[in-house]
């Protein structure tokens, strides 16, 4: 395995072990490293946040490095809230900034992170609701782990924002406000909103026909 020269801002595994990855979005390989101490950060090509000491994968002939977290991510995946097309991996730009995720609807400028998920449909951009496709990655990969005892598919609980949809059990509207979410549980396949104090409360069959119509 090749092994980092003297560099200004990195330091090899410490350990003497560096791990190797190629990733898929860059044709070098990255070698494990660490950023030294006391220099000017550089930034994460994907999240833009800066890597402050901590351990990336970087090919340091064209200063390209990633968190260890963020070159770990799935570059690829298929969600039930876009089955038409994958979503892929990259960060948003210009193109989204009057955008909103999917799922928790924020703007892609109140996003925790640039790291998003979003349609490459190559034929033509896929524009929804929320304007181009696109899912936070933090969203993009939540597990549906939770269960209402009247429907048949499992929930994610996430904080949504801007939500006018109803409560399948209550029929009350989803109430939040102007810069708080909602907590709520959702849906993916069935894309129906359950309030977090209703998830005990049975679904009211034509409710639930209202708002997948929503």
């Amino acid at each position: 395995m090749e092994m980092y020269p003297y560099h200004p801002i990195l330091d090899p595994n410490k350990d003497g072990e560096e791990e190797e990855i190629q990733h898929p979005c860059y044709p070098h390989p990255l070698l494990e490293c660490y950023i030294k101490d006391g220099i000017d950060f550089p930034r994460c090509k994907l999240c833009d946040e800066r890597l402050f000491g901590s351990r990336v994968f970087g090919c340091h002939r064209c200063d390209f490095y990633l968190h260890d977290g963020c070159a770990e991510l799935p570059t690829e995946l298929q969600h039930p809230l876009h089955p038409t097309h994958p979503l892929q991996l990259g960060s948003w730009g210009y193109g989204y900034a009057e955008s909103s995720c999917a799922l928790c609807n924020r703007l892609s400028v109140q996003l925790p992170s640039k790291v998003i998920y979003f349609c490459r449909n190559y034929n033509n951009m896929c524009f929804e609701e929320h304007g181009l496709f696109f899912m936070d990655s933090g969203c993009a990969l939540l597990e549906p782990s939770n269960m209402h005892p009247s429907h048949e598919h499992p929930l994610v609980f996430i904080k949504e924002y801007g939500c006018l949809a109803s409560c399948a059990a209550c029929g009350s509207k989803i109430q939040h406000g102007e810069d708080d979410g909602a907590d709520i549980y959702r849906c993916l396949e069935c894309n129906i909103r359950i309030h977090q104090g209703c998830i005990d409360t049975p679904i009211k069959s034509e409710l639930q026909v209202t708002v997948n119509s929503n």
